[in-house]
């Protein structure tokens, strides 16, 4: 029987299934160097990899995405190339990429910019885009 009192790993709780993240806990160790505030977030979710579960090891960072739902904005973290080597600690952009996405206005009018780590260009209206 599990011990309820016992913190359940990053791996115990891989699976093939979209998971929400309510606790600094649930955010996968490759994206907690961005520092994401789960307190201002509407909905955070993790989508893991494409990986059996079988060949999933404790040592893999085992999710692709981190998608973060704001008032006004949508931030994908995203996974980008190999594994980090064992025992490695990942750095702040090291292996991740980060896309925000920004409304304001209606949906039929607003604005929307798409951001990355370095930067965001000018916004462009829905209708020149």
């Amino acid at each position: 029987m599990a011990n309820p009192e016992r913190p359940v790993s990053e791996y115990d709780r891989f699976g093939p299934w979209i998971d929400r993240v309510e606790t600094e806990a649930d955010v996968p160790r490759l994206f907690r160097p961005h520092g994401v505030d789960l307190a201002a977030a509407r909905l955070v979710l993790k989508v893991p990899r494409n990986v059996a579960r079988r060949d999933a090891s404790p040592d893999m960072d085992l999710y692709d995405h981190l998608l973060v739902l704001g008032r006004d904005s949508l931030t994908v973290l995203s996974r980008r190339g190999r594994d980090l080597p064992r025992g490695a600690q990942p750095g702040a952009g090291a292996a991740t990429t980060m896309r925000t996405s920004r409304s304001r206005g209606s949906s039929r009018c607003g604005t929307r910019s798409i951001c990355s780590r370095g930067g965001c260009p000018s916004p462009r209206t829905m209708a020149e885009s």
